[in-house]
């Protein structure tokens, strides 16, 4: 792990949303790792992904600053999941930028 808390060796394994119409448009930003999980009795389907980085030590480091970093996110869809990811690597570039 890097003194930001970013941690390292983390995969993009993300695939496009092979249900959506725009998933080719839509991609996780680097280093980001995703699944889907599988329908269970009725419950559909979600993506999740999570980032190259310990939300929970910049939490602990930065405070009441950091606590809309998330560990993990999750949506219905691909395009929800890129969204969120999106903001969450703003944020951290934001916190990043105010400590260094």
């Amino acid at each position: 792990m890097t003194d930001s808390g970013q941690r390292l060796g983390v995969e993009n394994v993300a695939a496009p949303d092979p249900t959506g119409t725009d998933a080719a448009l839509s991609t996780l930003p680097t280093g980001w790792g995703s699944f889907v999980s599988e329908p269970d009795g009725g419950v559909p389907s979600h993506w999740y992904a999570s980032p190259p980085w310990y939300a929970d030590r910049i939490r602990e480091r930065l405070g009441r600053d950091a606590w809309g970093l998330e560990s993990t996110v999750y949506a219905s869809t691909w395009k929800e999941l890129c969204a969120k990811a999106e903001r969450q690597q703003a944020l951290y570039s934001q916190l990043m930028a105010v400590t260094a």
